[in-house]
């Protein structure tokens, strides 16, 4: 017809469905891959901003060294992984917010140790990090 004759790729209406279909299974495709890279690149940055600004013991470091990432999760819907201390996650609360200690020479006394803030921060910076990376690499689907 008229209509059709100056139009590329015009789809007769009886194959609209199963192209519509198509498109959709690429994009969604397309958009678990972006968000899958954005997970594995934002996880890896966290573990390193971790491993940098855990607290170190003069001589020590292996608190800050046993930071690691693990896949929770891979699936054709999705990636979740979780940043942890493999070696040392019993500490990563008290470090994060210190705790009270008895003195054993003077009984009853308590005193508290400092608290070293680095896994909230990390958190926050991974938070932002995620959205930034997911937007950009959304806008990145043609």
């Amino acid at each position: 017809g008229r209509m059709s004759s100056g139009i590329k790729g015009v789809i007769p209406i009886d194959m609209m469905a199963g192209a519509i279909r198509d498109t959709l299974d690429v994009y969604s495709r397309d958009v678990a891959l972006a968000i899958e890279k954005a997970v594995v690149e934002t996880s890896a940055e966290t573990v390193l901003e971790l491993k940098r600004s855990s607290p170190k013991r003069p001589g020590g470091g292996e608190y800050a060294r046993d930071w690691m990432r693990s896949t929770l999760e891979k699936s054709r819907y999705g990636l979740k992984h979780v940043v942890h201390n493999k070696g040392h996650y019993r500490l990563t609360h008290l470090l994060e917010h210190g705790h009270s200690i008895v003195n054993a020479k003077r009984p009853g006394a308590k005193t508290r140790t400092d608290a070293y803030p680095h896994i909230g921060l990390a958190e926050a910076h991974a938070i932002d990090m995620m959205r930034e990376k997911v937007e950009q690499y959304l806008n990145d689907i043609k």
